[in-house]
């Protein structure tokens, strides 16, 4: 047991340190050499694509964590999973160091999902990919390229090699993908048919995402459906950002979220018209002595005219509350919520009795302070809690590394332009951050 906690303290360190070194040169050295992007490699009837230039994401990572970082939680994180069993037998054969493609496929009713990378070795892949097999997963090999399918429902030994036929076999009619500026990012992405569903906003995105030394940057195209005309508007009364507070504004109301909207102001008693647009600036959560209220300003405006009395002279919406009403505001618990006309279809809520506004020329704006996001006054005990959990402590860490965030979305005509950058603080490393991150949240799974 002692030579075990030995080997685990002194050894898998080194290992590790070598293996990421490893890493570093490798991708110097190889750095010229050519990888295949052909979409050939791909199936046919994809809604959607992930491109990942793992050479440079690699590159960025080894780089910065033994050099820049050096960040001895993240080593310390990397060292426990580089010393957990595998359930994978041998090696896969897979290059590490080549572009790699995840993809999904409607195909009879069900969809297949899917990953596609060049192979080193092909013999290992077909060798040890097959303990992987079960009535929903698949694999294939084609030239230097290895699949691995996954179906949502249970899929018959037939259709398995139908898929293979029709969707990446000599048949299958492919269409080269149009090379464009968004492809050299680190990560592309396309979607395309409605892939979330019938009422998507956008029918099809082409989503490039590029990690720099303390920056993110994502910047896209994407085409409005034609089932979602009315669910994209101008901001006409927007917050004024607030660089220390968490800012939105959206002019980008999908049916689906009016629906949810209002099935919930249904429960506590409003009746409202459809939203136009909708605009807050956020500075997070603070416990009172038996609810968690927001500290935050908002501006709604609606598709129809609505008056301050819903609000302010509704007795069910303020019993539903156990809230009071004065004059132009509402108290709950002492937190007092200031509510006016801003003009016949439009009306402020929030903390502060006068809020300053402009329009926007964007359908949808965000930026500030992302840390706000998971701010809680007087959280105590409560918050503690919270921290220990995985899904809040992660993105809470990432984003009090951050120093400011930015995403807009510029129409023109039914094609909008996505622009945006998540930029941390001066001494904080991307790819340290985002590995932190992946560490922190796979302990969820």
């Amino acid at each position: 047991m002692k030579m075990k906690s030995t080997f685990k303290k002194k050894i898998l360190p080194i290992i590790l340190l070598v293996f990421l070194w490893g890493i570093a040169l490798l991708v110097q050295f190889t750095s010229e050499r050519p990888t295949s992007t052909s979409d050939s490699y791909l199936p046919k009837n994809y809604n959607f694509l992930a491109k990942i230039d793992a050479k440079s994401i690699f590159k960025e990572t080894a780089i910065e964590l033994l050099f820049e970082a050096k960040d001895e939680k993240v080593l310390s994180g990397m060292n426990e999973k580089l010393s957990e069993s595998s359930d994978i037998k041998g090696n896969l054969g897979i290059d590490l160091l080549s572009d790699a493609f995840v993809f999904s496929v409607p195909f009879k009713k069900m969809t297949i999902k899917g990953v596609c990378v060049n192979l080193k070795n092909k013999s290992d892949f077909q060798e040890y990919s097959s303990n992987l097999i079960s009535k929903n997963v698949f694999t294939h090999v084609s030239g230097k390229k290895g699949y691995l399918f996954s179906a949502s429902e249970k899929i018959s030994e037939g259709d398995k090699k139908h898929f293979i036929d029709t969707e990446l076999g000599a048949n299958a009619n492919k269409k080269e993908l149009k090379t464009n500026t968004l492809q050299k990012n680190s990560i592309y992405v396309i979607t395309k048919e409605n892939v979330f569903g019938a009422n998507t906003t956008f029918s099809s995105t082409q989503i490039g995402i590029k990690t720099l030394k303390n920056t993110i940057k994502v910047e896209g195209d994407l085409t409005q459906s034609k089932k979602a005309l009315q669910t994209i508007n101008n901001i006409d009364f927007k917050l004024k950002s607030d660089p220390k507070l968490f800012n939105f504004a959206s002019g980008i109301i999908p049916s689906t979220l009016q629906d949810t909207l209002k099935y919930f102001t249904n429960k506590i008693g409003l009746t409202l018209p459809d939203i136009k647009s909708i605009s807050f600036n956020y500075e997070g959560l603070e416990m009172m002595e038996s609810v968690i209220l927001p500290d935050m300003n908002l501006i709604i405006q609606f598709q129809e005219d609505v008056s301050t009395d819903e609000f302010l002279n509704n007795e069910l919406f303020l019993s539903t509350l156990e809230a009071t009403s004065q004059e132009n505001s509402v108290i709950i618990e002492g937190k007092t919520y200031y509510i006016h006309q801003i003009n016949s279809s439009c009306i402020s809520i929030g903390i502060d009795r006068k809020v300053n506004h402009t329009k926007s020329n964007h359908v949808f704006e965000s930026n500030g302070n992302l840390s706000n996001l998971f701010e809680i006054k007087n959280g105590g005990m409560f918050v503690s809690f919270l921290e220990g959990i995985p899904v809040f402590k992660a993105p809470k860490e990432l984003f009090n590394a951050s120093e400011n965030f930015t995403l807009v979305i510029k129409r023109n005509d039914n094609r909008y332009k996505l622009d945006g950058e998540l930029k941390f603080k001066e001494g904080v490393y991307t790819m340290n951050e985002l590995t932190k991150f992946a560490l922190e949240i796979q302990k969820i799974f």
